[in-house]
Order: structure tokens, then C-alpha cells, then sequence
């Protein structure tokens, strides 16, 4: 197997958006959202449907937050989540995780993250009416479901941490394979706690196996041919494995297996 890693650039005004009457949610452009007087109990949120298991393994996934001042105590949103199922996070779903952002106290900010099993605080002391830049990182390989990093920064580089915790999942309700992205949602609590702020940038690195196939004319032929990859770009940009053969024909390993030319 060889393993790609695929950025994908998100693009919000292609998601599917969920609001009311009052306009929670304004997509500002394909990378900003911002959300303002958004009650925990109220059904807003943007999502993306990008196929069955296309979030399978690992990935990292980055975006920008600031919490605006005018947000109550005990109020918050979701501003990263994935589940198979485009309703509300995370009251309807029996498999999901999804990282928040919690009003704890006047003025200060904590990072959650939230499972079918779990509701963990990963990070605290941050402020409101500030820029964070926060890492999610996803490793399939620790323990029997794997676990979730997040590490909060306070520079557009990524390079000044201010804080970092890891969520292990404790069974498969917390893993698993996803296809729906959740770019923000209210936390579906019990209402009167309103949040305001920003969401946006983001972008999500994934690693993908590709299998690998050898083309050639006849058994025992010698081969003439080179490996490169290409960029086919869709709503998400996504990279082919190809095989050039004889300078002319070209083969890639999403189409009947490497075995038809193109």
C-alpha cells in the first residue's frame, strides 16, 4: 500500500446550510463564517456530505476561532465535527465526535471534545475577542479506537502553542469511519446561554492507502513507463497515483484496478 496525504482547502459557501428565522449563521465567504446570538437549544449548522467512509483513518485537520465578547456564560459552539448523518450534533447521532469551543466563566474560554461516551475538556484559559489557530489530529493506531489530539496555538504559523490534550476513544461509538463534516453546529443544550463569534479557514490533510498496479503489454514484456501523481480538482482537490506507459497511454489506480487506458 502506499499512503497520500490529500489537503483539502474547505470551501463554506458549498456546505449545507442549516438556520432560522433570525440568521444565526452567515457564510461571509468560501472561508469565513460567522455566527452571532447563537442559542445552545436552536437548530443551526453547516455541513458537508463527502461520501460514505471518506473520513476512514487518519487526518489533520486545522481553523481559525475567536470568541466574541458578547458571548454569555455557559454558552459555546461547535466549530469542527464529523458524523454520518447531516442532523443535529450531537443529540441525533450514535457515532460522532465533535471539538467546542465553552464559555466557562466571564471572559474565559475552554476547548471540548465530545464523543458518544465522553465530554472532555482539552484546553482552558483562553480569552475572548481573541484569534486561536487550532490543530486536530486523529491516530487511528493508539489503542483499540484511537484517540483525537488537540493543540491550540496563538500565531497563524502554528508555531506558539498554548495549550494541547489528547481524547483516547474508549469504544466504537467515538470511531470510526465518517462521512459528514460539521463546520459549525449549536451545541443543543438548554437555551438562554447565547454565543457570537468567528469560524473559518479551514483546512483538513488526510492520509489515504492507494493500491498500487503494474501495467504492462504481455507477460514477461520488458516495461517502459514512470509513476507521478496529478491533481484532479471536484468540490475537494483530490491526487491520482498514475502510471505512464509508453509515453502515450495513461493509467491511474481508481479505474478498474490500472487495468483499462484512459
Amino acid at each position: 500500500m502506499e499512503v497520500t496525504n490529500l489537503l483539502i482547502d474547505q470551501d463554506y459557501t458549498k456546505f449545507e446550510e442549516t438556520d432560522i428565522g433570525a440568521d444565526r449563521l452567515s457564510v461571509d465567504s468560501a472561508s469565513l463564517l460567522t455566527i452571532t446570538a447563537l442559542d445552545c437549544d436552536e437548530v443551526v449548522m453547516l455541513t458537508y456530505d463527502f461520501g460514505t467512509d471518506f473520513f476512514s483513518g487518519n487526518f489533520e485537520a486545522r481553523v481559525k476561532i475567536n470568541v466574541g465578547a458578547a458571548s454569555s456564560i455557559f454558552s459555546g459552539c461547535c466549530f469542527f465535527g464529523l458524523s454520518n448523518d447531516d442532523t443535529q450534533l450531537p443529540e441525533d447521532q450514535s457515532k460522532y465526535f465533535e471539538v467546542y469551543a465553552y464559555n466557562s466563566a466571564a471572559a474565559a474560554v475552554k476547548i471540548y471534545i465530545k464523543t458518544a461516551t465522553a465530554d472532555t475538556e482539552i484546553v482552558a484559559g483562553l480569552t475572548e475577542a481573541t484569534d486561536y489557530y487550532i490543530k486536530i489530529n486523529r491516530d487511528t493506531t493508539v489503542g483499540t479506537w484511537g484517540q483525537a489530539r488537540i493543540t491550540v496555538y496563538s500565531d497563524a504559523a502554528y508555531s506558539v502553542e498554548v495549550g494541547t490534550g489528547v481524547q483516547t476513544f474508549v469504544s466504537a461509538a467515538s470511531d470510526g469511519d465518517y462521512s459528514i463534516l460539521h463546520a459549525m453546529s449549536a451545541l443543543a443544550r438548554t437555551g438562554g446561554k447565547v454565543w457570537t463569534g468567528t469560524i473559518e479557514n479551514l483546512e483538513i490533510t488526510l492520509q489515504k492507502e492507494n493500491d498500487v498496479y503494474i501495467i504492462g503489454k504481455e507477460t514477461g514484456e520488458i516495461f517502459d513507463y514512470r509513476v507521478m501523481t496529478m491533481d484532479r480538482t471536484e468540490d475537494t482537490t483530490k491526487k491520482i497515483t498514475v502510471l505512464e506507459y509508453d509515453d502515450t497511454v495513461y493509467y491511474h489506480n481508481d479505474y478498474n484496478g490500472g487495468a483499462v487506458g484512459i
